[in-house]
């Protein structure tokens, strides 16, 4: 039921948007939970990669209309065709890349002239351990404050995961959502498992033990830092 209300939404939104935008739409990528299926009703969002061939202001207003319209929180990242080409993209996009080179995903939609910049693992990888550092300094950062906001909970949550993410990434795994996170993390490296239903339920019923998230993202600071 949860999926198949997804799976309407996603196709609803990209024919909206590959109606809307015509000629100037070049490629629809769904990446995240929602592209395999491992949604969380009220939690997971529809995350989206969009090329245009030019990028311009109604066109990203009309963007913003669409994603607005629906129930489900859609989040955009937007390229145009030339810096997309260029290979100037953010790491995530990179990562995503790379899984569908591997045919692990597909795109939505793809236009025929729209070139694909090269993808290698390696540099996905030097991309990935940047990435690592700034959000293990994050994550330590939100360990200092005296008190944690409810959003700097769910922060802390999401650090812990694209920590864990890049782990694995650096060691040759692809995971694509936090089912395989959290699972992969758990058999290959025998750490302590993280079992983010119950942080959701746990979350949402604002009855999250603070203090035992926060030991656990210590633990798996040092533990990373350690092994890499």
């Amino acid at each position: 039921m949860i999926k198949n209300a997804y799976a309407k939404i996603i196709k609803l939104y990209i024919e909206s948007i590959k109606k809307g935008l015509k000629g100037n739409i070049k490629l629809i990528y769904i990446i995240g939970s929602s592209a395999t299926e491992d949604v969380v009703v009220n939690w997971s969002d529809v995350d989206c990669i969009i090329v245009l061939h030019n990028y311009i202001k109604k066109d990203i207003e009309f963007i913003r209309k669409v994603s607005n319209s629906f129930s489900i929180k859609i989040g955009n990242t937007v390229y145009s065709q030339k810096e997309f080409e260029k290979g100037l993209i953010d790491p995530k996009t990179y990562y995503y890349l790379l899984l569908q080179k591997n045919n692990v995903l597909n795109f939505q939609y793809k236009s025929g002239d729209l070139l694909i910049p090269f993808i290698d693992s390696n540099e996905c990888k030097q991309i990935t351990k940047t990435m690592l550092t700034i959000d293990l300094h994050n994550c330590k950062r939100l360990l200092t404050y005296k008190e944690i906001s409810d959003n700097q909970i769910k922060t802390l949550f999401k650090k812990i995961y694209v920590i864990m993410k890049s782990v694995l990434i650096m060691n040759d795994y692809m995971p694509k959502n936090y089912k395989e996170t959290f699972k992969l993390f758990n058999e290959v490296f025998k750490f302590e498992y993280f079992n983010y239903l119950d942080f959701i339920n746990d979350f949402r019923n604002d009855n999250v033990d603070v203090n035992k998230l926060i030991n656990y993202a210590l633990k798996l600071i040092i533990f990373v830092t350690e092994k890499i």
